[in-house]
């Protein structure tokens, strides 16, 4: 593999490969983790975010080559510094090497008297997300954030493998392919005062005057644009950003995250699953290959192997796959055993008697009934207590699911069920959305109508069905919530570094 010659050795390098470095003079350039002082020897431990570990730096007056005292007073945490030195073995446990510091050029200083917001205090992730500019420098979210590196390197690679195409979709469109009213406009016509908006007679905004000529949004799934890209490429797939004006102040959603899609002609509902099944086990497997110093200090912060064992199940097993309504059942078997208590069944209890009489027990907040869309508590109930494993549930009730999904044929009656598919992991609940796509042009135009879907804005979705159709299947996946599964991170505001969510955008 080529790489660019670097006037500098990134410590990862130095540190897998030592024995090639060794009494050699080299350059490494970081930010300053900790200092220590020992008799005359001035110690630095150093990182430039190529991997978890540090290099030690000595800085002597024995080898270093010109005034000490010129630097040393510059060596605090968090500085940046650039440093000549020679490679040797270190007498000391728990390192191969050390460097002999020879010259240093502080490039970045600190002054951490001031109001330094690092401290070397322990953080809590609630402060830390107060100041996203600045904690990707802890070891925690470096971490993080080289997994979060893999596991997009890994999703392009396994696309690339598996002869998918990258298609770039629009981040600014007239559709909202869930139908759900979430998108953010997009709007050219604010004005510093409310009376200069254009307005129809009705008082209603009139955006024929907006840039566009119409009212349009920022973007909530790539999924239609495409399944344009089908007939022309076959098989493709796009990773970018999309938003959601949903004011959900949870830790499993944010306003702005990025979302892995994918599109196959001539697509079963079983094909998808497969390749749905296949692509998280590719990831997590590349992770748990490339990322073993990075998931060993997720392990040693959280006191427990247990993410590394959950990592390895989730390659080494099939997922179970199981329908929409065995769920249900198996649900509410559970309830009617008492095995499951639900909330709703006490209508008059207070909080209090609830925590008592569900400790040490399994509950549900909200009920279980054919038709509902299964909450996040019961799909993490599936994965980790019935099953401990991550699951593949199918064929949805239809209307839950969205206008595009292709309808089951021979449903039972008032149990009509479309062809959608959902994977479940524990933990997390749902990571990957997806469902074998409506062909026919006349019965999506009348589900449509059904719903109240406007079809001026995706007459072209339905010139799809009229010009050589070929039924197709897709799913997407939330990125962030890849991220927060493969690293044990509970709030998915910490598996991106600037997150948005309802009245927060701090930089």
């Amino acid at each position: 593999m080529n790489k660019y010659n670097r006037k500098r050795t990134i410590i990862k390098d130095l540190l897998t490969n030592y024995d090639n470095y060794i009494d050699k003079i080299e350059t490494i350039c970081g930010w300053i983790q900790t200092t220590r002082k020992q008799s005359e020897l001035f110690f630095v431990s150093l990182n430039d975010g190529s991997c978890v570990s540090n290099v030690q730096i000595i800085f002597s007056n024995e080898y270093y080559k010109n005034n000490i005292e010129l630097v040393k007073e510059h060596l605090n945490t968090g500085a940046s510094i650039k440093i000549n030195g020679l490679v040797i073995k270190s007498p000391a446990k728990g390192q191969e090497i050390e460097i002999q510091c020879h010259d240093c050029e502080i490039l970045g200083k600190v002054d951490i008297d001031s109001d330094y917001p690092l401290p070397k205090t322990a953080l809590t992730p609630d402060y830390l997300r107060t100041i996203p500019h600045m904690r990707i420098r802890r070891p925690l979210f470096s971490c993080i954030s080289r997994i979060r590196d893999r596991i997009l390197f890994s999703t392009h690679s396994f696309m690339q493998n598996n002869n998918y195409k990258l298609v770039n979709t629009p981040l600014i469109t007239s559709g909202d392919c869930e139908g759900a009213g979430e998108a953010f406009c997009v709007t050219n016509i604010l004005k510093k005062n409310v009376k200069d908006l254009p307005c129809n007679d009705d008082g209603t905004i009139d955006y024929t005057q907006d840039f566009f000529g119409e009212k349009i949004g920022l973007t909530v799934s790539g999924q239609l644009h495409l399944e344009c890209a089908v007939p022309g490429l076959g098989d493709c797939y796009t990773l970018g950003p999309t938003f959601r004006a949903e004011n959900s102040n949870t830790t499993r959603h944010l306003a702005e995250f990025w979302m892995l899609e994918i599109e196959s002609a001539f697509m079963n509902l079983e094909d998808l699953m497969d390749v749905s099944e296949d692509y998280v086990k590719f990831v997590i497997k590349n992770v748990l290959d490339n990322n073993k110093e990075d998931l060993d200090l997720l392990c040693k912060v959280r006191n427990s192997d247990e993410l590394i064992n959950n990592l390895k199940n989730t390659v080494e097993n099939d997922f179970v796959r199981i329908s929409y309504t065995e769920v249900i059942n198996i649900l509410q078997e559970e309830i009617k055993n008492y095995n499951i208590l639900v909330k709703s069944n006490y209508p008059n209890i207070s909080d209090k008697e609830w925590r008592k009489k569900t400790k040490n027990k399994d509950f549900f907040e909200n009920d279980v009934y054919w038709g509902i869309d299964l909450f996040s508590e019961h799909e993490k109930w599936i994965c980790e207590k019935k099953f401990n494993k991550c699951c593949m549930v199918y064929n949805y009730p239809k209307d839950i699911k969205s206008f595009y999904m292709k309808e089951n044929d021979n449903c039972e009656e008032n149990k009509s069920t479309v062809q959608a598919m959902d994977v479940l992991v524990p933990g997390i609940g749902e990571l990957i959305g997806g469902s074998v796509r409506e062909s026919s042009y006349d019965k999506l135009e009348k589900r449509m109508d059904s719903i109240g879907i406007c079809k001026n804005n995706l007459k072209w979705y339905l010139d799809l069905r009229k010009y050589g159709n070929s039924h197709s299947a897709g799913m997407g996946l939330g990125v962030e919530r890849l991220v927060s599964y493969v690293t044990g991170t509970p709030n998915i505001r910490d598996c991106i570094q600037f997150p948005r969510t309802p009245g927060n955008i701090l930089c």
